[in-house]
């Protein structure tokens, strides 16, 4: 293809990311979920099948083409605060009734937290 007809593509596959309205350009670090995040995803491959360079929609979707590619290898991987955790160190129930019992007997009951 020569280099006229391939911006010509490039430019048709933008139009393409015209859809994504407000799901653009909320800022360095701020957090995607993952609907919106694979909605673009979706998005980019669709202007990448027209035609259009990763670098390119990623300046026009104001998102970094390194974010573009992690998202699409990985598209739930955002190891980020809607990510589920499990607290290795959380007490058991039986072990907050215990230290509840303990601090509420009447020889602890009016000390201050940090006696």
């Amino acid at each position: 293809m020569r280099r006229k007809d391939k911006a010509l593509a490039e430019l048709t596959a933008i139009v393409v990311l015209k859809k994504t309205g407000d799901l653009v350009g909320r800022g360095k670090g701020a957090l995607t979920s993952s609907s919106v995040r694979s909605h673009l995803v979706a998005l980019v491959a669709e202007a990448m099948a027209a035609g259009a360079r990763l670098k390119v929609i990623g300046e026009h979707l104001r998102i970094d083409h390194r974010t573009l590619q992690r998202w699409r290898k990985d598209p739930a991987g955002d190891g980020r605060k809607d990510a589920v955790r499990k607290v290795h160190n959380k007490l058991t129930d039986a072990e907050r009734a215990e230290i509840l019992r303990v601090v509420n007997l009447p020889e602890y009951r009016d000390m201050a937290p940090a006696s």
